[in-house]
């Protein structure tokens, strides 16, 4: 008179409850699962943690920036450096093929001879200034006829 309580495959499957077709249309949305409560300092911690990581990835892209935008400037200027260095030297050599100037030259310079200054390097002719067109006599009447300005 042992009973037996093992069961029948079959009679397990008819034992479980199956999930109705209608009940999961009706579901709109999936239950909660319950929430636990943390204390109040561990979620300042974690929020601490969640600004530090930020920050730190801010920082982080920052000095990258930062270091990217001085290598950037150091090549330019090093350009420039050698670039002025080239002229410079350029310039030497062009002075030493000058041959230099004796003394019987500067000896034949007039004595009233004026140096050059920036005005006078412009070597244009002036030109003659305007004059209003005449008018008949009817017409002019007492005006002379005054010079009009260049205008430039």
């Amino acid at each position: 008179m042992a009973q037996s309580y093992r069961r029948e495959p079959e009679e397990q499957a008819r034992a479980l409850p199956r999930p109705s077709k209608r009940a999961a249309t009706n579901l709109k949305h999936l239950p909660r699962q319950r929430q636990v409560e943390y204390p109040r300092w561990l979620v300042v911690l974690l929020f601490m943690q969640r600004v530090s990581v930020i920050s730190a990835i801010g920082l982080a892209s920052a000095v990258c920036i930062c270091l990217g935008w001085i290598t950037f400037i150091q090549q330019e200027w090093n350009q420039k450096l050698e670039e002025k260095q080239r002229l410079e030297r350029l310039g030497r050599e062009i002075e030493n093929q000058i041959p230099p100037i004796d003394q019987d030259t500067l000896n034949r310079i007039p004595p009233n001879y004026k140096k050059a200054t920036p005005g006078d390097n412009i070597d244009l002719e002036r030109a003659e200034p305007r004059t209003v067109p005449t008018l008949p006599a009817t017409e002019q009447g007492d005006r002379p006829s005054e010079p009009v300005p260049a205008g430039y």
